[in-house]
């Protein structure tokens, strides 16, 4: 069945549940790594499972004006790679929309071009900061200009790149990509510090391509290839899309799910290490392992929630699951205290202080302190308030998942932005609870 997706969707329950078996959509951040590795090796690479979303379509489109030939059959990608020295000069500006992963993790590569490209993206993207790759690029070889204060357009000029040293300053895995993928274009070794570690899903799977990439410690090495090998990747579960079930199934009384094919990198799973800390009702176990990426199984229940205090080394592996988080909070006993947010800012919208509004608005006891929140839980959410999600994807499923939770309606504007990473969003919460 398809479903269109509504504009703006009013959210009214009566005391749902969720239950059954659950395969959730693919890993974004493993789909559009995906497209760009096989875009850069010599061959056909078969990618399965790949996510099929705004955000992974706009780094299909911008490869495929690099002339790089994309098969697509249902969600299973050909992509005929180039090699490193195959991309061709764009005709016109590329466009990687709302997608800040598409533009930062290009960029790495448009740097070492020999041709001239622009990137840009939609208004949302252009207000993101892109200093924070320029800054290591430029320090590479890069010829990089951009608006005031390093917004996009990004434009490149032809440039030799030379091998780098560089301590992270922001645990980020896309400023982390961007740097790797720059070095592939050099001629000797490159050496990041990474003090807090990050998603990792670009080191396990270039390793697979054939790159040397090693990681000691907290220094990543990576070894420039004379090429990349074609592949083929099974792309696992989201577990960011999956979590926000997760939650509801933590919540709701007499519910139970079970979360199939599931991608469980250590990188991405602390929101299920603060469940475990909550006291939740939650085991999971791999079953095996793709391309270095363990896979596995979860199931989760009803369970009555304590509050917890999160410290900053753990905001990496969960920065997109912060504000489910801030909803279990809100259902704990106690008071959760969430550090050291302030990365939430920077995303499609300013996550931290509208993830404060959402929940205040809904009835929730929360403070909004520096960088961060804390939440007094066992607070009933009211609803009987209408919710912009200010074209944020993960602010409108965030607040549908709190509307659940609401004894009265809520009404969620913009409510379509859901298929920049999740398009079965709502087909899928119809099964579970409305």
């Amino acid at each position: 069945m398809k479903i269109k997706i509504p504009q703006t969707i009013k959210l009214s329950t009566n005391n749902p549940f969720i239950s059954g078996e659950y395969e959730p959509p693919p890993d974004k951040s493993i789909s559009h790594r995906s497209i760009i590795f096989s875009s850069l090796s010599q061959g056909k690479s078969k990618i399965f499972n790949l996510l099929i979303s705004k955000d992974t379509l706009a780094t299909v489109g911008v490869m495929r004006d690099l002339g790089i030939k994309i098969l697509r059959k249902k969600s299973t990608f050909i992509v005929k790679g180039e090699g490193l020295k195959g991309f061709k000069e764009p005709e016109n500006i590329l466009n990687a929309y709302n997608s800040g992963t598409t533009i930062r993790l290009i960029a790495g590569i448009l740097s070492a071009q020999k041709f001239i490209s622009i990137i840009t993206g939609d208004s949302s993207l252009r207000k993101r900061p892109m200093k924070r790759i320029i800054d290591p690029l430029s320090l590479m070889g890069a010829k990089i200009y951009s608006r005031k204060n390093g917004l996009a357009p990004l434009v490149f000029l032809p440039s030799k790149l030379k091998p780098i040293n560089y301590k992270l300053p922001i645990p980020s895995a896309q400023v982390k990509s961007a740097i790797i993928l720059a070095s592939l274009f050099t001629d000797g070794e490159s050496i990041i510090e990474e003090p807090i570690p990050s998603r990792n899903h670009t080191e396990l799977m270039l390793r697979h391509f054939g790159v040397n990439i090693k990681k000691i410690d907290n220094f990543i090495h990576i070894h420039p290839p004379t090429k990349l090998h074609p592949i083929e990747i099974h792309i696992p579960g989201d577990i960011s899309s999956a979590s926000f079930f997760i939650t509801l199934a933590a919540l709701l009384p007499n519910s139970k799910l079970i979360v199939k094919n599931l991608g469980l990198n250590p990188t991405r799973i602390g929101l299920l290490a603060c469940l475990k800390q909550m006291g939740a009702n939650i085991n999971f176990e791999i079953n095996e392992y793709r391309l270095g990426e363990p896979v596995g199984t979860l199931t989760i229940t009803s369970s009555n929630l304590k509050s917890i205090n999160v410290k900053s080394d753990l905001i990496p592996s969960m920065i997109d699951e912060i504000p489910l988080l801030a909803i279990l909070a809100t259902q704990a006993y106690g008071i959760t205290v969430i550090e050291n947010l302030s990365e939430l800012k920077y995303k499609e919208s300013n996550r931290l202080l509208n993830t404060y509004l959402i929940l205040k608005n809904l009835g929730a006891k929360i403070q909004l302190i520096d960088d961060s929140l804390i939440i007094e839980g066992k607070k009933s959410l009211v609803g009987n308030v209408i919710i912009d999600s200010l074209k944020d994807h993960r602010l409108a499923m965030m607040a549908f998942i709190a509307g659940v939770l609401c004894e009265k309606p809520v009404i969620i504007k913009n409510f379509n932005s859901t298929q920049i990473s999740y398009p079965s969003f709502l087909q899928d919460a119809l099964k579970f609870c409305l």
